[in-house]
């Protein structure tokens, strides 16, 4: 919009920041021109209040075709930073909705495994096994047991400790 900031019901300044202030039409390049308000504070003003040029008049016409040229190619260059914005929206919406996907089937898996796992009927432990000095296994942690594995080795509250806390004279060939 190439604005006058002369008008007769109100100044170009307040139409400019009325312009920008609307999100619909924020993006809407202003190019003040003005034979009346010519100082550096009235150049200042309009570039604050949002203009993106301002040219004071009498005003050679290849210089203000120079300067619509250039913010036409600076509006394509907005338009182009807005449609990537958008992808980028798109993309994160879609990969938020990805990772909610993800994580339910994750849940669902996690209960399909514990459904499983606490119903068989042979006792199981998952375990961590624990080295020594020279990279020999020396204990092991119970990371997981199920309920039989308590009726099949007479060890309660396995998880979390070791065997060794469970059974101190346990035989290093168990470890070997």
């Amino acid at each position: 919009v190439i604005l006058d900031v002369a008008l007769p019901d109100m100044t170009g300044f307040e139409v400019c920041r009325r312009i920008k202030q609307d999100p619909v039409t924020t993006h809407v390049l202003i190019l003040h021109v003005s034979a009346i308000h010519h100082e550096v504070a009235d150049r200042v003003m309009g570039l604050e209040m949002g203009a993106d040029g301002f040219m004071v008049e009498p005003i050679e016409p290849v210089e203000l075709l120079a300067q619509t040229k250039a913010l036409l190619r600076l509006a394509d260059r907005e338009a182009e930073n807005r449609r990537l914005i958008d992808q980028l929206s798109n993309a994160d919406r879609r990969f938020d909705a990805a990772g909610k996907d993800a994580q339910a089937a994750q849940s669902l898996s996690d209960e399909k495994y514990r459904l499983l796992f606490d119903s068989i009927d042979e006792g199981f432990c998952v375990i961590d096994m624990i080295y020594d000095d020279r990279q020999r296994p020396c204990d092991y942690r119970f990371v997981e047991t199920n309920p039989a594995f308590s009726i099949h080795t007479g060890l309660t509250d396995a998880l979390g400790k070791t065997i060794r806390e469970l059974a101190p004279d346990h035989e290093q060939h168990w470890f070997d």
